[in-house]
């Protein structure tokens, strides 16, 4: 199994490995790709902090620090990637807590797309920065071709090889590293619907904090299983990891790509509150 993530917004800070300076950008076709983003990111945030925010979309609120993250980046320490992030995605998977047998699982399976450095490992080191995908940068341009580009040759390596992709990316992120033809039957690309009643229908919805939390809670359930020694190799697989972990899941699809899943989340009827104990 492998499993794609997002990356975070929210990143721990500090660590205790080598800076990119020192120890490279990895040892792979994508380094000097990295290289580029990075040292350009770095020049622009120094040059033109202005301008840097609005290309890089950073927050008003912490932008000045987001632009001294990012004018660090290439001297900053690093860490593992998978204990870098801290969104909500990184919050409800938790790898500080899994057990050895699970994190190990983990250090193989994860792997993040990201804006700054492309692909990442789980292991690999990172440092604090903020860069997303659907950003342009003086010199790459702009991030998500780049990206698309760069990663294509990357396909056949990670969508082949026997194993089941669990794709948990959001929207910015799917648009690179996309399976074509039969590679897409290797992957199970899993959404998170937020479903209430709205009138005699019921609308479904993306509510971004929900799904991330449970594809958080998904990732994890999916790790300590194959770290307990039941390997996830099939769509059927990942549906009853899900639901033994109480979620509602309903197989849906997709043409050419074999089956996607949907995790329903209901919500209580728009106008109605819970009443204390089940009684009105």
């Amino acid at each position: 199994m492998r499993i794609l993530l997002p990356p975070s917004e929210a990143k721990a800070v500090g660590g205790d490995g080598p800076t990119l300076r020192e120890a490279g950008f990895g040892d792979g076709p994508l380094a000097p790709v990295r290289q580029s983003v990075l040292t350009a990111v770095a020049a622009h945030c120094r040059d033109d902090p202005a301008a840097a925010a609005v290309a890089l979309k950073l927050p008003p609120g912490r932008g000045a620090d987001d632009l001294a993250r990012n004018v660090a980046v290439l001297d900053a320490p690093t860490t593992a990637a998978l204990d870098r992030f801290t969104g909500v995605v990184y919050l409800a998977l938790d790898p500080v807590t899994l057990p050895p047998a699970a994190r190990s699982v983990a250090d193989d399976a994860i792997m993040i797309v990201s804006g700054g450095f492309g692909l990442l490992g789980a292991t690999e080191p990172v440092p604090d920065h903020r860069i997303g995908m659907a950003v342009t940068v003086p010199g790459p341009g702009p991030l998500t071709p780049l990206w698309r580009g760069q990663l294509r040759a990357l396909v056949p390596t990670v969508f082949a090889g026997g194993h089941l992709v669990v794709d948990l990316r959001s929207s910015d992120y799917a648009a690179v590293l996309t399976p074509t033809g039969p590679l897409r039957r290797s992957a199970v690309v899993v959404r998170v619907l937020t479903e209430r009643r709205v009138g005699r229908k019921w609308v479904r919805r993306v509510v971004s904090y929900s799904s991330k939390h449970v594809k958080g809670q998904l990732t994890r359930e999916l790790i300590l299983a194959e770290g307990a020694g039941a390997p996830i190799e099939t769509v059927e697989d990942v549906e009853k990891v899900a639901v033994n972990a109480g979620f509602t899941v309903e197989p849906r699809s997709t043409p050419g790509a074999g089956t996607a899943l949907d995790v329903i989340l209901r919500e209580p009827p728009v106008g109605r509150r819970p009443s204390a104990g089940g009684k009105r």
